[in-house]
């Protein structure tokens, strides 16, 4: 009767073990499903409240509410990228958008001093969304003319250098 007993135990504790197991495996995909929720609900509310309040913000605006209003949530959002809490292709898709507006610097010099909206960095709006300086200051150095090129024949090159500049600007994000 011992010999019985040792077997239905063995096999309760393996059976057990199973069920153990399975439940730690629906969690973990329930886990990676909330997150992905999480992110999915992160992208969609930053997509509407771009649109609702700055969808066709004129890039030369002096409107001071306006622009820190949207410094406000352009930090926000790289808040979003830093922490890896949205996809990479959306946090890329953000950032090129971005550089349309925003002073680019290497050495507190703006680079792109001809397209980016010049009262931002002479008004020092940046100074309470040090995230946004520290992410947009360069180690290398980009030719902003293509950056910001109109010519359609310069297409191809253009998106490989913002790109580029991007990408430098997606890594001092992550490194902050």
């Amino acid at each position: 009767m011992t010999e019985n007993l040792k077997i239905w135990l063995e096999i309760g504790s393996n059976f057990i073990t199973i069920i153990a197991f399975i439940v730690i495996l629906f969690t973990y995909k329930a886990l990676i499903i909330s997150k992905k929720q999480l992110n999915l609900e992160t992208i969609t509310r930053c997509i509407d409240y771009y649109r609702n309040h700055f969808l066709g913000i004129n890039i030369q605006s002096t409107d001071l509410y306006e622009l820190k209003s949207y410094l406000d949530f352009v930090n926000e959002e790289m808040f979003y990228i830093e922490n890896e809490y949205i996809a990479e292709k959306v946090a890329i898709e953000w950032l090129d958008g971005m550089i349309d507006v925003l002073p680019i610097f290497k050495d507190d010099i703006v680079l792109n001093d001809n397209y980016c909206n010049k009262v931002i960095y002479k008004k020092e709006l940046l100074n309470p969304n040090p995230r946004i300086k520290r992410a947009f200051t360069l180690n290398r150095e980009y030719n902003f003319t293509l950056v910001y090129s109109q010519n359609i024949d310069n297409y191809e090159d253009k998106k490989k250098i913002r790109e580029k500049l991007i990408k430098e600007v997606l890594k001092n994000l992550r490194k902050l």
